[in-house]
């Protein structure tokens, strides 16, 4: 049997693909083509018109200096801050996606897997970017052998005829799907005897949390039992968060401050948003930063100077 061809394989997001367009178009956005979105009509504002806005009022009060100030990210999206030219003062101060297909190309080569099949939720923003990011690297180092697309919206997501065709190709299989699909694929690949050992499947779990879904086989309804089995078949690829008595006393602290000051409580066993920490760290850094500029008699405003006094250092928060 042959292969399909790239383009029966996958649907690329129009999204992903016109993402160098809008940013090289000044008066791009992500509506403005009316051959593909004919039928829509605005009743508020458009932020591709923010720019016109903050030029008229630097225009009405001559303003002619504006203040380049430091960026401190706790995420990154391979390539949307890639290019240091225009994001020179971005630090990041988390974990990089881009890097995921290192992990995952680094579990094959353990394992020596050679064929693998990616199967990516094209409706879940998350799930795409992973998923692209995955399918860029994996097809890269010759490891992709399928890939296909799906809506997770629709009720009848098709598990089943998609494993069955990826089984195809592979015996090694990625999920990159919102989590109530995770527990969906490995039911149907339960259902089809593809977790009796011969078959592996992998997931990306970034942190815990109601708001990233739920990505467990605990569902409480009749189909935990073959759930739990199933998953024994499943590997997941997750962000290894502290453990340290200074991290506890941390998340100890957030949680009280956010009983506190916002009147709000986690749950019992909800643990502290690793986004959180990254962000603390971000702060503290930034201000250690502006310290040191402060005793040097530098300008705070010189947003280079003080990134470069962020990098390459070691603190402890």
């Amino acid at each position: 049997m042959q292969p399909p061809s790239e383009g029966q394989l996958s649907v690329t997001s129009g999204i992903l693909n016109r993402l160098q367009k809008w940013k090289n178009d000044s008066n791009s956005g992500i509506f403005k083509d009316k051959s593909e979105y004919p039928t829509l009509t605005r009743m508020s504002y458009c932020q591709c018109r923010l720019k016109i806005v903050f030029s008229s009022i630097f225009n009405e009060f001559g303003w002619k200096h504006v203040w380049a100030e430091t960026s401190v990210d706790s995420s990154c999206f391979e390539g949307i801050f890639k290019d240091k030219s225009e994001y020179p003062t971005l630090t990041r101060m988390s974990y990089c996606q881009c890097r995921l297909k290192i992990v995952f190309s680094s579990i094959f080569n353990e394992f020596g897997w050679k064929h693998v099949a990616l199967i990516l939720d094209r409706s879940d923003l998350f799930s795409l970017i992973v998923g692209k990011n995955l399918e860029s690297g994996l097809r890269k180092n010759g490891l992709l052998s399928f890939v296909r697309e799906l809506d997770g919206n629709e009720e009848d997501s098709k598990c089943d005829q998609f494993l069955k065709d990826a089984s195809n190709y592979a015996r090694v299989v990625i999920l990159s799907v919102r989590g109530a699909l995770v527990r969906k694929f490995m039911l149907a690949a339960h259902s089809l005897g593809m977790t009796r050992g011969d078959w592996t499947f992998l997931d990306v779990e970034i942190v815990t949390g109601s708001y990233w879904g739920e990505h467990e086989w605990e569902n409480g309804d009749e189909l935990d039992a073959d759930a739990r089995k199933a998953y024994e078949s499943l590997l997941r690829v997750s962000i290894l968060e502290p453990t340290s008595a200074s991290y506890h006393d941390f998340s100890d602290l957030v949680k009280e401050r956010a009983q506190t000051f916002y009147n709000y409580t986690y749950l019992d066993g909800e643990e502290v948003n690793f986004f959180v920490g990254a962000f603390y760290d971000g702060v503290q850094l930034l201000g250690m930063a502006l310290n040191e500029t402060l005793t040097m008699g530098g300008d705070i405003r010189d947003g280079k100077s003080i990134t470069k006094l962020m990098w390459n250092r070691s603190f402890h928060a």
